[in-house]
This record gives structure tokens, sequence and C-alpha cells, in this order.
């Protein structure tokens, strides 16, 4: 009986320390080109966008004025290349001139430092592919560890990102994984996709404006 037990009890463990690695949670993956998960991409090839589920129009000022001061996230990300929209409920941000390392970063900084200060009610990245619809995929922070993204692609494959390791690669870190931890078309339906498509304003320069107005109102003041 006791022999038993202790056969199953080491499968368990077998079968939870199988389940831990897969899931990336738990342990520090090799870099990039010594994973024999490694799924390499070329994301010069995708245009990158988070999607933000908030009505108060004040958050995307909050989030603009957190970037430009928040030196310790070490975004290395110019306000000039962000771009957004707003609708219905949802705020819809655009990296230009993206690289997959700070766009990573940028998401990992939206889902951990900004939604508890904003208090935000959801979000999801998605990268859409320029030419290949197959490649699209989505991506949000690990739930269980700050230093992973969990993601899917539109093919249904499921990855993980390690986000200190993401500068190594131009071709990014995406480790894939037969867990399923996020569900790319779960995400998707959530989302207001026409927005992707429409014509977006600058955030430099809605930045700019919001100063100007706190100026002329604190001279009236």
């Amino acid at each position: 009986m006791a022999a038993a037990f202790g056969v199953m009890l080491f499968i368990w463990v077998k079968v939870i320390r199988f389940l831990k690695v897969k899931s990336h949670h738990y342990i520090v993956p090799p870099k990039p080109d010594k994973d024999k998960h490694w799924y390499p991409i070329d994301f010069t090839k995708y245009k990158c966008f988070i999607f933000i589920k908030e009505n108060r129009k004040e958050v995307i000022k909050e989030i603009l004025e957190l970037l430009e001061f928040d030196d310790s996230a070490d975004l290395k990300i110019s306000i000039h290349d962000l771009e957004f929209i707003s609708n219905n409920g949802w705020i819809l941000l655009r990296l230009n001139n993206a690289t997959f390392d700070n766009f990573k970063k940028l998401v990992k900084w939206i889902g951990e430092y900004v939604g508890d200060l904003t208090g935000f009610k959801d979000y999801v990245a998605f990268c859409k592919h320029k030419s290949l619809p197959y490649k699209d995929y989505i991506i949000k922070l690990d739930k269980q560890s700050n230093d992973y993204l969990v993601g899917a692609f539109r093919s249904n494959k499921n990855f993980g990102i390690y986000l200190p390791d993401t500068k190594f690669s131009e071709k990014g870190n995406i480790s894939l994984s037969r867990t399923r931890e996020i569900s790319f078309f779960v995400e998707e339906n959530k989302l207001p996709l026409d927005l992707m498509d429409k014509k977006m304003m600058s955030c430099e320069e809605v930045l700019y404006s919001y100063r100007q107005y706190l100026e002329i109102n604190q001279l009236r003041e």
C-alpha cells in the first residue's frame, strides 16, 4: 500500500513539474537560440496595438504622462511613435517603429503598472501581421508571474515570452507551449477590431494640447 502510494506521489510530482515547465511560469528558459521551442518571427512585418477597456477619457492622458516620467520602466519608447483612438469605452494604442523588445515591455508596463494606477477594466495586445493573418497573435501579462507574457497565434499555437530575455534577438523569444493559457479567438471576439483601420491621433499632440489647456486654466485662476 505504501509502495503504491509512493509510486502515485512520484507520478503526480512528475506531472506537476511537466505542467510547470510547459506553462512557462516557474523556470528561467534558455536563450532563444538554445530553446528547442523557440518560434522566431520577423517583427518588422507586424503592426502593434494595445486595446484598453476604459470609459474614462482621462486615462489616455494619464498613460502618456506616466510614460514620459517613469524612467524606471526602461521602455525606450518615444511618445512621437504613439497614436491612439478612443471609441465606445475602448482606447486603442498603436506603437509605430516598434521592436520586439520595447513593445513587449510596453505591454508589461501597461498590464502591471498602469493598470494598478488607472484602474482600467481590461486590456490585450494585438500584433497584426501585415500580409499573413494566420501569424497574428495576442499577448497579455501572465497573472502568475510578471516576468512572463502569455499569448496565442491565430493558428492556435500557444506560447510564453520571458520578458528579461526579449532583448537578445531581433526575432524575439517566443517559446511555444502545449498549455493553452489564453485563447486567441475568445480575446479577439471582445475587441472592436475596426478601430485598427481608422485614423488615429498623435499622442504627442494630445499631450501638448492637454498641457496648454492646463496652463491656460492656471493663468485664469
